[in-house]
């Protein structure tokens, strides 16, 4: 008999679930040219509204083939929120810096584009 699949949603401290993610996501790669927290906010410290935008991201522009130019968005709590639901991945404690910079990449492109 196959395993049946189900969906099961969980609530977790929002501080939890970004101390994963934002807490080494951007330090080994060299495509992420800068990271920048706006004043009073930090890898573990984020606004009240989680739709305010709070991180400025610089990215490698991945159609620029000398590696120098760069992308920049700024982002908010529920953009890394949907890009992590849009991931696949299950579970949030169980993130690395891989799998974190791949949803953090989702966060910039809506998909991974370096790997």
């Amino acid at each position: 008999m196959k395993e049946q699949k189900l969906t099961v949603t969980i609530e977790l401290d929002r501080s939890d679930f970004l101390y994963e993610i934002l807490g080494s996501s951007f330090y080994y790669w060299e495509w992420w040219h800068s990271v920048k927290y706006d004043e009073g906010y930090d890898w573990n410290k984020y606004p009240d509204s989680n739709d305010k935008k709070f991180l400025s991201l610089a990215i490698q522009d991945p159609d620029d083939k000398t590696e120098r130019k760069t992308i920049r968005k700024k982002v908010s709590v529920n953009d890394i929120v949907r890009a992590y639901e849009k991931s696949g991945y299950k579970r949030y404690s169980d993130l690395d810096a891989g799998s974190s910079d791949f949803i953090m990449q989702c966060v910039f492109f809506d998909e991974a584009v370096y790997g």
